[in-house]
């Protein structure tokens, strides 16, 4: 039931139809000569502007800078194992992110921007196992602030993750996801010191959880100053009245 709302509650809610090229996006005219349409090459996307109601194929969208809300898109990545993700968010830019479905990925959303916030985000059908072993998560912060609510993400399958939240790119000050189902990857959340320190304030309270790992729901294992995490703390399981700790190695 939570899946079929999400299926019906997310990406264009206008008629999709003929195609348009990409290229870079600097201004709310560029912006607006996508609504409607399918976008068949990269976006590059730098301007105070708002994205919404296209489909994104086999491409990949980048945000340089500005401030961006990004609305009701379907972005498929056609399952290219050769792409290693089809959103980015980076340097600068503060991004919002609102019923936005991305399917056939490697990584979902990549955050490292100043930051980068979503709500009602559908993560789902990640691409089959790619032979260079690219990361698979579905939103990988490392580095910003990021925060996501009242999402699902689904990365059964996946090479290594549901969400990673890890320092490589910069500090990240904080890192939320609250109120979200969340299933999947290698562990469903990987949560690591890396180049840049610890990840801060990271807060995974108040998730709904449910088999679909290959190793485990928590690894925590590079993770030098457990204090700075929400852990442990617990998330429900779907389909039932149990809780589940979040700790290290923990499974259902």
């Amino acid at each position: 039931m939570l899946r079929s709302w999400f299926d019906a509650n997310t990406g264009p809610t206008r008629t999709i139809s003929g195609t348009t090229g990409g290229g870079k996006i600097r201004s709310q005219a560029d912006a607006d000569r996508l609504a409607g349409k399918t976008v068949t090459s990269d976006l590059s996307v730098d301007c105070t502007c708002v994205l919404q109601e296209f489909a994104l194929v086999h491409a990949q969208l980048t945000i340089e800078g500005g401030r961006v809300d990004v609305r009701n898109l379907l972005i498929d990545g056609k399952n290219d194992t050769e792409m290693v993700g089809v959103f980015t968010a980076r340097g600068s830019s503060q991004v919002e992110i609102s019923r936005v479905e991305i399917t056939g990925h490697n990584d979902g959303i990549r955050a490292y921007a100043s930051s980068v916030t979503g709500s009602y985000v559908y993560i789902h059908g990640v691409a089959p196992d790619n032979p260079r072993e690219h990361h698979q998560d579905g939103i990988q912060t490392i580095g910003g602030g990021s925060a996501f609510s009242r999402s699902y993400i689904d990365m059964t399958g996946a090479h290594t993750s549901a969400t990673l939240i890890k320092p490589d790119a910069s500090p990240i000050p904080y890192a939320r996801i609250n109120q979200t189902a969340i299933m999947g990857g290698g562990y469903t959340f990987h949560v690591h010191d890396g180049p840049k320190g610890t990840p801060r304030n990271v807060d995974l309270s108040d998730n709904l959880v449910a088999p679909g790992y290959r190793n485990g729901l928590v690894s925590t294992w590079k993770l030098s100053n457990v204090s700075s995490v929400v852990l442990p703390t617990v998330a429900r399981v779907a389909g039932s009245s149990r809780t589940v700790a979040l700790v290290d190695g923990a499974k259902l």
